[in-house]
């Protein structure tokens, strides 16, 4: 058996598809593209979801604070 790296680029090779369903992207300057399920969404409120989305992520309610008012 060959030893492959742990990267998701040879997990998804091997699964054959990707398993993602939703793209989020910060572009900068309040704007932010998505792609969800099929649908492309662009603009200030995809960034307001794309940030809204970043805040849950952080641990710790003091970081949420930080980060969103700066």
């Amino acid at each position: 058996m060959t030893p492959y790296p742990p990267t998701a680029q040879h997990a998804i090779r091997q699964a054959g598809s990707s398993p993602t369903i939703s793209v989020l992207v910060a572009l900068g300057h309040h704007t932010a593209v998505a792609d969800i399920l099929g649908w492309r969404f662009s603009g200030l409120a995809t960034w307001f979801l794309w940030r809204g989305i970043y805040l849950t992520k952080l641990p710790g309610i003091e970081k949420r604070i930080r980060v969103l008012f700066d």
